[in-house]
């Protein structure tokens, strides 16, 4: 039985930066969907397999990371995906705990995010990451 790569979800209202993102992760072997905020990721999540890590920007319109989190956790099987908070704004507000595992600032080493990735997916006990 052959194992699938980890989905990861890419929320960002920034075009470029998803395509950055999107690039990386899928150059690194992981499988990604993309949302351009909280709204367009929570219904994707509802209605399409479960990503293995959401990796979620902040100040986002329509629906804000802040928002999103609150969302998942209100939602039994939203609340156990693991989220890593990848935001130039330092001061989120968004607690770890819950489905935040990890916070990561803006701008950052592809390696620094790829090695917070890969422990957010172990730590939460969801696929193992690419190589593994």
């Amino acid at each position: 039985m052959s194992r699938r790569d980890p989905l990861i979800m890419v929320v960002e209202d920034q075009d470029d930066g998803r395509y950055l993102l999107r690039e990386a992760f899928e150059q690194s072997g992981f499988a990604v969907v993309e949302a351009e905020n909280g709204k367009a990721a929570l219904e994707r999540m509802r209605v399409a397999p479960e990503p293995d890590l959401v990796i979620l920007d902040v100040q986002m319109p329509v629906m804000s990371g802040q928002e999103l989190v609150a969302e998942m956790k209100a939602d039994e099987s939203l609340a156990r995906i693991p989220v890593l908070v990848f935001t130039g704004n330092d001061r989120t507000g968004i607690p770890l705990g819950g489905p935040v595992v990890r916070r990561l600032s803006k701008p950052c080493s592809l390696t620094r995010l790829l090695d917070a990735v890969n422990e957010c997916l172990d730590t939460s006990g969801n696929k193992t990451h690419p190589g593994a």
